[in-house]
Order: C-alpha cells, then sequence, then structure tokens
C-alpha cells in the first residue's frame, strides 16, 4: 500500500466547546444518570457505594454549572464548564459500573441457583 492511499485526515477528538450552556446541559445528564443509579442499586440490593459516587459527581456537576454561570470571567467560565464535563463523565461511569455490579449479581445469584438445583438432582438419584 502506498502511503498516499494509506494516510486519513486526522479527525478532532471531541467537538465539544466548554460554555454556560454545555455546563448545564453535562449537570442535567449527570443528575439524571445519578438519580437512575440511585433508583436501579435500591431495587437491585448492590452497588450502593457506585450510586452514590454518580450521585456526588452529580453533584459536583451541578454545582460546576452554577459557578460557571456566575463566572466573572471568561478564562473562569470555561474552567468551570471543563469541571461539570468532568464531573458529568465520572457520573455515567460510576452509572454503567452500578449497571456492571447488578449484571455481576443477576449472574451469581442464577449461579448459587444452579448448584442448589444440581445437588438435590445428586442426591435424588
Amino acid at each position: 500500500m502506498s502511503p498516499a492511499s494509506s494516510t486519513s485526515p486526522a479527525q478532532p477528538r471531541s467537538t465539544w466547546q466548554p460554555s454556560v450552556a454545555g455546563a448545564q446541559r453535562a449537570a442535567e445528564r449527570a443528575m439524571r444518570a445519578a438519580t437512575v443509579a440511585v433508583a436501579w442499586a435500591a431495587r437491585a440490593g448492590t452497588g450502593q457505594a457506585e450510586a452514590a459516587e454518580a450521585m456526588r459527581a452529580g453533584e459536583c456537576a451541578r454545582f460546576a454549572a452554577d459557578r460557571a454561570a456566575a463566572a466573572p470571567s471568561l478564562d473562569e467560565m470555561l474552567g468551570h464548564a471543563r469541571t461539570a464535563e468532568l464531573a458529568a463523565r465520572a457520573a455515567l461511569e460510576a452509572d454503567r459500573r452500578v449497571g456492571a455490579a447488578i449484571a455481576a449479581s443477576l449472574w451469581s445469584a442464577e449461579d448459587v441457583r444452579l448448584a442448589l438445583r444440581s445437588r438435590s438432582l445428586e442426591s435424588a438419584a
């Protein structure tokens, strides 16, 4: 393959630009994810630590968005907006871990159920 045909233009990693509106959207996204994580963790009886982490990150995102909206300078607004976005990503990651903990718990319960069934079949034979 020739160098001319193997190169492709570099794609930007992200087109997100920090702004007050972006920070507010990030905070809303984070709080929705945190609320769902807390509800699912409570129902499943597992993943509470991860859900609490999601909630803390959501609250951090909301605080940073509020600070971005009230920032006296562009530099401060940009910093708070970036913080809100990072906190939202942390909330979404914690929410993902809640789902993983619930899935692991369900698989574990199924393994126990199958082991007990297998033992009862062996003892009956």
